[in-house]
């Protein structure tokens, strides 16, 4: 390792300012001012535009909605294979959940879809047993843990 930094002091100041420059954007991200949103002015509606932005659009989704873990894990997999709008906020575990959508589609298109997907999901929810939810979750439920280790073995 000395050998290296002695041999190539400028190569190793470039990757540190790289790596800083990374991390520094990630810690920018997390502390953005969007993903703050007051629970009570979602006033009754399920999806919210909370900030419009130049190229996209942004919303939350009120989680308060869904009854159970089920629905929150179900409608979370339904969104995933949307091309209307992108999670940019998997914090399954509270009452609210971020996403993004390009400005080519209007606020009355992605919020009308959000609530299809809302209702789509609360009527599964209702025809499903609750060991059928369980088993559906030990397949799907790529935010529990213990199923993350599993799909690594």
């Amino acid at each position: 390792m000395n050998f290296f930094i002695t041999r190539y002091p400028l190569l190793l100041l470039v990757f540190c300012l790289i790596t800083a420059v990374s991390y520094s954007q990630e810690a920018i991200y997390q502390d953005d001012a969007v993903l703050q949103f007051d629970q009570e002015a979602f006033d009754g509606r399920f999806c919210v535009l909370a900030e419009v932005a130049d190229e996209n659009n942004y919303y939350v989704t009120d989680l308060t909605s869904f009854p159970d873990r089920f629905s929150r894990i179900y409608f979370l997999n339904l969104v995933y294979e949307e091309k209307m709008v992108v999670n940019i906020d998997a914090r399954i575990d509270h009452d609210q959940m971020w996403f993004k959508s390009s400005t080519v589609f209007t606020e009355n298109e992605v919020v009308c879809r959000m609530d299809e997907l809302l209702e789509e999901t609360l009527d599964t929810s209702s025809g499903m047993t609750g060991s059928q939810k369980a088993a559906w979750l030990g397949k799907h439920d790529k935010f529990n843990k213990k199923n993350s280790k599993d799909e690594t073995k």
